[in-house]
């Protein structure tokens, strides 16, 4: 799938994209475009989780758990917001992309609380596993 038509859908409602025939094909690429995109965003978690690492080994695990603190808290702020936008999405391809990304923000969000419980731990061993 190409990157382009990830960012152009990578983003909270509403979509600007005219909801396409509810046809098998159609429902077949919704499938393949939300998985597209939840392993998309992923591997970003993924490098993100990396860098924060890396500054933990550096002497940096203040800083990151502020970072993941203000992360926490903005998305917390958000989630009313995008839990309505994505109630008000039509159904259809719109709908499921919206449901499947306020999933990947909760998970995201407990993703990023866990870690930083881990390191107020002073549980550092978290950063050598993965997902």
């Amino acid at each position: 799938m190409d990157d382009t038509l990830l960012t152009a859908w990578n983003h909270d409602p509403p979509y600007h994209h005219a909801e396409p025939e509810d046809n098998e094909d159609e429902d077949h690429f919704t499938a393949n475009l939300v998985d597209a995109l939840l392993g998309h965003n992923l591997r970003v978690e993924r490098k993100s989780r990396q860098v924060r690492a890396a500054r933990c080994w550096r002497g940096e695990t203040d800083s990151v758990l502020n970072e993941l603190d203000e992360f926490i808290l903005a998305e917390l702020d958000r989630w009313p917001h995008r839990k309505v936008q994505a109630s008000d999405c039509s159904l259809g391809r719109h709908k499921e992309v919206a449901n499947a990304l306020l999933f990947w923000h909760a998970y995201v969000l407990r993703l990023q609380y866990l870690e930083g419980q881990a390191l107020e731990n002073g549980d550092v061993s978290y950063l050598d596993r993965g997902y």
